[in-house]
This record gives C-alpha cells, structure tokens and sequence, in this order.
C-alpha cells in the first residue's frame, strides 16, 4: 500500500443547506460559518496561555471590527467635504470611487450608498456641481441606474457658509428605479418648509416643482440632472445632429501663460509697429457684435511667446496665425449667459474668449441662432452653476442640437442677425477706448443737453429693435425644433 494503513478521513458534510439559495446568499451564510468558528476558538483559547489570551482579546477586537464594517442601516445623513482630493490620495481614489477622483463628496455619497439596507435612504446637502459636471458622469449613472432619485432640491448659493457655490438637498433611495421623483428648483430658506410640506401631500402642485423620471438624464450628453428642461427640448438630443456635426465647432485658443508681459491694449502699442495682433480674451458680455480692446505679442511668428513653457496653444498648434486668421464669434467663457458676437478676420482667440467657426453657415446666421434663448435652455442644462456666472466651454456648447433650416429660414436668420449685429456695432461710437468711437464734436451736437436726450431716444429705439428681431428668431428656430407653443 502507498499509505500502508492511514485511515482514509471522509469529507465532512457543510452544516448549512446550498439548495435553492442564491450565490449572495451563500457567501452571506459561509461568511457567518467562519465568523462563527473563530469566536468559538477565541472563547475556548482564553483560559489558556498568555499569548492565547492575547490573540483572543486581539480576535475579540477584530470582530467587533468586522461587525461594525457590517453593520447596515436604514438612513445615513450627510453634509460632507467637497472639493479635489489631496494629492497623495487621489490615484487611490480614482481606483476604488466612481468619480476618478474629482470630487471628494462623491465617495461620500458612494460609501453612504453602501452601508444602507436594501430598503434604506440616503439624505445629504453638498455642492450641485457633481450632478452637471462631465467628469463625475459615472458617478450619476451609478446614483440613477443602480438606486434612485427621491427628492431633490436646487438651494442656489448662500447655503454653506461663506463657501462660493451653489449647493442642493437630496434623498436617495437604495432600491427605487425607474419611480417618479421630485425635482425643486429655486428653493429659498422662507418658502422651504411650504415647499416641503407641498412633497409630501398627496399633490404636487407649486410651479417649481417637477415630478421626474430620473432615468431620463441619461439621455442628455453627460447625463446632467437638467429636471427643469421641457420633454420637446429633451427630445431635440435624439433628433438632430449636434452642432459640430451640422459644421459648427468650438475651438479653444491660445493660452498666453503671461498675459502680464505679451498683452497689451490696442492704443499702448503704436499703429507703425508690427507683429501685433488684436486679441480675444473674453471680458465683457457683449451680444452680436463686440469690440476687441487687447493685441498680442506674435512677433517673429510668436517666437518668443512659444518659448516659455507655461504658453498653451491649443487651436493653433495645427492653424498658424501668420497666415492668417478666419472670421467667426467669440464669447467670455465666464458670463451670466450665451453671448457670442461676431469678430472679424485677423482676430487671435484665447481660452477666456473662444472662438465659433462654420464654413456652412455665415457669421450672420450663426449669431442670430446661438443667441437664441433656445440654444442657450439647451446650453444650460449642461451648466454646473446657475445664479452664479457659469462656466461656457467648449465640451458645454459642441453636443448642443441643431435641425436642419430650410432655405427661406436661413435667409430670415442672416437678415435678423445683420440688423441686430448693426445696432449693437452702433453703440460702440460713444465708447472713448473703442476704435470706433467718433467724438461728440464731429457728430453735429448742438448743446450737451440735446446730445444726452438724442443719445437715449437712440438707445431706446435701438434697444427695442433688437428685441424685436430676437423674437423673431426664437419663433423660426421654435418651430424648426418642433416646440410646443406653452
């Protein structure tokens, strides 16, 4: 015999029953079974030596441990940091969370998720950002598809402190998909408990409250939690073409390094020296036309800009500025609303003013549609702030829809966009730093007085003339989008 005659040790039955139990279940029982089996040698080893009673207190600890580690509860309230991870522990965060490491709340709401049962709630308070930003669109996915949206309330700012962001309120639930949930927008501190009362009565019926199938975000590019946007508009993602498909492109533009030392404002620099070219660097917020106020060093075909390392040349990495630069819009990234204007050839753009570029629409036309109040409902439900100025990208602007315009509407667009790009491209002539000021004097003004009074019957006109045409332009592009009426 190989063994000669060892006892041969039959295999031991479980002492737990495998039929008709799921694989979670199963873990969840053999998990006990070892628990179980270790407290049993604790106990038993604590009468015996000094280094058994010290692995029996050791175990002792240990489970405690383990069992706080698996305890479950039915709510878990929150109000927790915000913000980037330090740097030591952002790599191990980007591991183990569903946001990469962009904002600390989000593990916290993650691991909130975890600790709850199966029928238990999550309420929380922390920054909006994370439900509208691209870079935690994981994160959202995870909060909508794998449990789901009660309630949720838009608080604005004001809310944190002395802290400069806008915050929200909302309950989660670990197992409630595909429900209704309810979505409230502008709440403030006197009309709060109202409003909260209004949740939970048997109708909801106050004006800026919106019952939402959460499940539908993930329709929007990024999958913002955009609950205030109409289900025509909603629609529009699915019908048409985004804008840079329809030939309409964002392009981000250079990125000086040392504004301090290669910009200059146009009159600083004398008219015979070359090498200066006029600059879009965004600033104020002006409508239809605008007026380029700063020049940039590239002299030398900007040789001595690309020499230092901190200069980001984005777009003109593959478009040379020497040999020319196209026509398009620009717009301040940081700004209450969407604004581009016109800006003719010649013109570098940067990342605080980027620039707008189609070669199948003309510049008329393209201000006409991207200052509609259409674009910019579109535009914001990708926006991460609201009553705050808001940050207009690139990556907010290019997924936004766009139908294709018929010929007769395209016509009427570039006429409403010309006479609005005018009045405005007027209103620069009483501006001293423009380069289309004209002084007073040479306007034919009689008195000071009859100046002031023309002035302002001129604005008045003017002003009430641009609305006018931007009426008109939201009626065309409404009824190329398919909008309803209400």
């Amino acid at each position: 015999e190989l063994f000669g005659g060892a006892e041969i040790v039959q295999e031991q039955q479980l002492e737990f029953d495998l039929s008709g139990i799921t694989e979670q279940q199963f873990f969840d029982q053999a998990e006990e079974a070892i628990y179980e089996s270790l407290r049993k040698y604790a106990s038993e080893t604590s009468e015996g030596g000094f280094r058994r009673k010290l692995f029996a207190g050791d175990a002792e600890k240990g489970f405690a441990f383990i069992e706080l580690m698996r305890k479950r509860f039915d709510v878990a309230l929150m109000n927790p940091p915000f913000g980037e991870y330090s740097s030591q522990h952002k790599s191990q965060a980007s591991e183990q969370y569903l946001s990469g490491g962009h904002d600390i709340l989000t593990a916290f709401v993650q691991r909130g998720m975890q600790i709850l049962h199966s029928t238990g709630s999550l309420g929380a308070i922390t920054s909006r950002t994370v439900f509208f930003a691209p870079s935690t669109r994981e994160w959202r996915e995870f909060v909508v598809d794998r449990h789901g949206v009660l309630t949720w309330l838009d608080l604005g700012e004001g809310v944190l402190d002395d802290a400069t962001v806008e915050t929200c309120m909302y309950t989660l639930a670990q197992n409630k998909l595909n429900e209704e949930s309810i979505f409230v927008e502008d709440v403030s501190a006197p009309n709060l408990s109202g409003i909260v009362g209004s949740i939970g009565g048997s109708r909801v019926e106050a004006k800026n409250i919106y019952p939402t199938i959460a499940d539908q975000f993930t329709n929007l590019p990024g999958a913002p939690f955009a609950y205030w946007i109409k289900p025509d508009l909603l629609h529009a993602f699915k019908l048409f073409p985004n804008l840079e498909a329809s030939g309409i492109e964002v392009k981000v533009g250079l990125q000086t390094g040392d504004d301090f030392r290669f910009l200059r404002l146009w009159w600083e620099v004398p008219i015979s020296e070359c090498g200066w070219l006029p600059h879009a660097k965004g600033g104020e917020n002006n409508a239809y036309a605008t007026d380029i106020h700063l020049v940039a060093n590239w002299k030398g075909n900007g040789r001595e800009m690309k020499a230092q390392p901190s200069i980001r040349l984005n777009m003109y990495t593959r478009t040379d500025p020497s040999n020319g630069l196209p026509s398009g819009l620009t717009f301040p990234y940081r700004t209450y609303r969407f604004s581009p204007a016109i800006m003719p050839k010649g013109i570098l753009t940067g990342v605080a003013g980027m620039g707008v570029y189609s070669e199948d629409y003309s510049l008329f036309e393209l201000a006409a549609i991207l200052n509609s109040s259409i674009l910019n409902e579109l535009i914001r439900s990708r926006l991460q702030r609201r009553s705050l100025d808001s940050l207009y990208q690139a990556g907010c602007i290019n997924p936004m829809p766009l139908p294709e315009l018929d010929s007769t509407t395209r016509d009427r667009l570039r006429q409403l966009g010309e006479e609005m790009w005018a009045i405005c491209k007027r209103s620069f002539v009483h501006s001293e730093n423009s380069e289309y000021s004209i002084p007073p004097i040479l306007r034919n003004v009689q008195s000071l007085s009859n100046f002031v009074n023309e002035r302002n019957k001129s604005n008045s006109e003017s002003s009430e003339k641009v609305v006018h045409c931007f009426h008109e332009a939201d009626e065309l592009l409404g009824k190329a989008y398919h909008l309803s009426n209400e």
